[in-house]
């Protein structure tokens, strides 16, 4: 029964043999869950500030429906891009790559946006709770830069270009 089903798969290949997925695949699959999860959660964030009014007086700007928005959008595209990753579907490299841009491109323009950028490498000096938060803050702002570049250089290489864009054989 499960060959059945096995065999409906794109990356089966013969008798019960399944063509392996590379160990740094499944790894970058299961981080873009993670940061799916995080934009859900940003996502959220954003709502709980729309509901109590929001950091500016401006609440009705143009800006305000993309900047809502956005995190949902990445984050589903993020779970659909995760799930390609994980079945080895046809067009699950091309995705992966265009999604890493966006989202960089996503955190420049809210980095911008908020103007984050000032604080990315400040240290704090005081109180040592402020120099924690300063750690915390310089650990995690450039996150997202680190994920998506470095998950894109990776799937550069041969082994996870291979593994995407060659055809799956049958039988």
């Amino acid at each position: 029964m499960l060959n059945f089903y096995l065999r409906e798969l794109p990356y089966y290949k013969g008798e019960g043999a399944v063509v392996k997925r590379p160990i740094g695949v499944t790894v970058v699959a299961w981080l873009t869950v993670l940061s799916g999860i995080a934009l859900l959660f940003i996502f959220l964030l954003f709502g709980v500030v729309a509901l109590v009014g929001g950091p500016y007086s401006s609440g009705t700007s143009a800006q305000l429906l993309p900047i809502f928005y956005a995190p949902l959008m990445l984050a589903v595209f993020a779970f659909s891009v995760s799930f390609m990753m994980l079945v080895r579907a046809k067009y699950a490299w091309h995705s992966a790559m265009i999604f890493w841009i966006v989202f960089v491109l996503f955190f420049i323009w809210c980095y911008n946006f908020m103007g984050v950028w000032r604080y990315m490498l400040y240290f704090e000096s005081g109180d040592p709770w402020y120099q924690y938060l300063s750690i915390a803050r310089i650990l995690f702002l450039p996150f997202p830069f680190v994920y998506a570049i470095g998950c894109a250089i990776y799937f550069s290489t041969k082994t996870p270009k291979e593994h995407f864009l060659r055809e799956a054989t049958k039988q």
